[in-house]
């Protein structure tokens, strides 16, 4: 697998959950955010190497997880709402 070029932060919502956000800054004024497939996640290689191709040509990402699609489960389940 490849070496991820970011560093990873989850943020809490108020309902007590978190989504995880994962940055790659190189000091850009330009900011791409970009979000994985269904079902997929952040360490699939589409987005490992959309990131590091950003980070190459001088481009600061934002990805994110949706919630239950990272590497830690929901704090909260889903009841369907």
């Amino acid at each position: 697998m490849p070496q991820r070029p970011y560093k990873r932060k989850g943020i809490s919502t108020p309902d007590d959950d978190f989504p995880d956000l994962d940055w790659s800054r190189v000091n850009s004024r330009t900011l791409v955010i970009l979000q994985h497939a269904l079902e997929g996640n952040l360490t699939h290689a589409y987005i490992i190497g959309m990131v590091q191709t950003l980070k190459d040509t001088g481009v600061d990402a934002l990805s994110w997880n949706y919630r239950g699609c990272s590497e830690e489960p929901n704090r909260q389940l889903d009841n369907g709402s």
